[in-house]
């Protein structure tokens, strides 16, 4: 497998109303421990919190300074505002993350929250630079335990080393 199965707990603002977790696809009521995802009903918006893992086998990392998704970066391909961190310098091909564990429990959340609400809407972490729960440690891989840190560089494919201004913005 490309990717480690990654486990993750919601982040706190998010929990309200009725918090199911995957348990395998039982979903049963939360109870604290860390899951692939989870269904939150009757807060806000009926909700499905997954791991959304990257689309290219050897993505690393995705940054927007700033979060700033219309940003136009010149040493970019079309000014893309997206940074880029790959394993290799050359995108890879996709790697079939619909058989991934976090994607089929993220398919199995969305169609469980669906049934029971009439709708889904998704979020949850995602490997970009920034992400609140990377930030406060509440993703880790499954098998290890080792919690997901951002890298201390960031090495962009199109533009290099990231200022140490920017660099800051990763620890």
């Amino acid at each position: 497998m490309i990717f480690p199965v990654y486990e993750f707990r919601p982040l706190p603002k998010d929990i309200g109303g009725k918090v199911y977790r995957y348990a395998k696809g039982k979903w049963i009521l939360d109870d604290g421990e860390y899951d692939l995802a989870f269904a939150v009903m009757g807060f806000i918006a009926p909700m499905c919190y997954y791991v959304d893992l990257p689309y290219w086998s050897n993505q690393l990392w995705a940054w927007a300074k700033d979060g700033n998704w219309s940003a136009h970066v010149s040493k970019h391909p079309k000014g893309n505002a997206w940074h880029y961190m790959y394993e290799k310098e050359k995108l890879s091909r996709p790697w079939g993350r619909h058989n991934h564990p976090n994607t089929l429990a993220a398919e199995e959340g969305m169609r469980f929250v669906s049934n029971k609400a009439g709708c889904a809407n998704g979020a949850g972490p995602e490997f970009y630079i920034g992400n609140e729960y990377i930030k406060q440690g509440l993703l880790r891989e499954k098998t290890t335990r080792k919690v997901v840190k951002f890298p201390k560089v960031f090495n962009c494919i199109y533009c290099g080393k990231l200022k140490t201004s920017e660099d800051k913005r990763l620890r």
